[in-house]
């Protein structure tokens, strides 16, 4: 029988993708549509954390310059955005703490929330995803350009969809990036070190995934917070009734 996506019923999660045996769903090639992104005008690569797992040994400053080979004009990361995301939940969690309050990072976790537990959609923190706000950012800071993002997850097609202010333009998995490369036969290793001269922005108060990191070092304030590590869980979690 043929196999179908419901989008009532979908979160992006892509969990479709790897649990499917006939391989019938992937995930969305945006290659295309960042090629042409790339010939129209200058386009910022915003690049998510996890990139020193997929690129291990590699420096920025070579990643970088392969990226320009390909044709990007410029190089993000996402440290900033996520100390500003990690301070807005600081200051969140200290002035509400009399409700739950569901991180609204994920979008998967967002899109299941709105579609499975709308009750709780007034418990979606009120703060954009470290994507979104570095998006935002380099926009801000840079004249007529488009932003890629690039990282692992591919729900993050679905946020850029929904975000009607278009922070970000594309977004490219990681997987997607080494298949540009290899495509032109560009291998960031062979490329130099070189020193930018750009300040680094060092992280102070934040975890990757722009949450505060005092909270998660606080014993105390552990005893506020449920933790989950796959969407699973965070599904248990969600689905049991809320106490307030």
């Amino acid at each position: 029988s043929e196999l179908e996506v419901v989008d009532d019923r979908c979160i992006a999660c892509g969990a479709c993708v790897s649990a499917c045996t006939q391989k019938a769903f992937c995930s969305r090639d945006n290659i295309g549509e960042v090629k042409a992104l790339l010939s129209k005008k200058a386009v910022v690569a915003v690049m998510a954390p996890e990139v020193g797992a997929v690129f291990p040994g590699t420096s920025r400053s070579q990643l970088s310059l392969a990226l320009r080979e390909l044709g990007f004009y410029a190089v993000e990361d996402m440290v900033l955005a996520e100390e500003m995301v990690a301070l807005a939940y600081a200051e969140l969690l200290a002035r509400d703490t009399d409700r739950p309050v569901i991180r609204s990072t994920c979008p998967a976790i967002v899109s299941f929330v709105e579609k499975y537990r709308p009750e709780l959609v007034k418990d979606l923190a009120p703060i954009a995803s470290p994507m979104i706000v570095q998006g935002r950012l380099v926009k801000s800071l840079y004249v007529d350009v488009a932003i890629v993002f690039i990282g692992p997850c591919i729900a993050k097609q679905a946020e850029i969809e929904r975000d009607h202010r278009a922070a970000v333009d594309q977004v490219l998995t990681f997987d997607q990036l080494v298949n540009m490369f290899r495509e032109v036969d560009i291998d960031p290793d062979n490329f130099p070190h070189e020193d930018d001269g750009r300040p680094v922005v060092v992280r102070v108060f934040s975890s990757p995934g722009g949450f505060p990191v005092d909270i998660l070092n606080d014993s105390s304030e552990m005893d506020r917070l449920m933790v989950s590590r796959s969407l699973d869980s965070a599904k248990q979690v969600l689905s049991k009734p809320q106490t307030r």
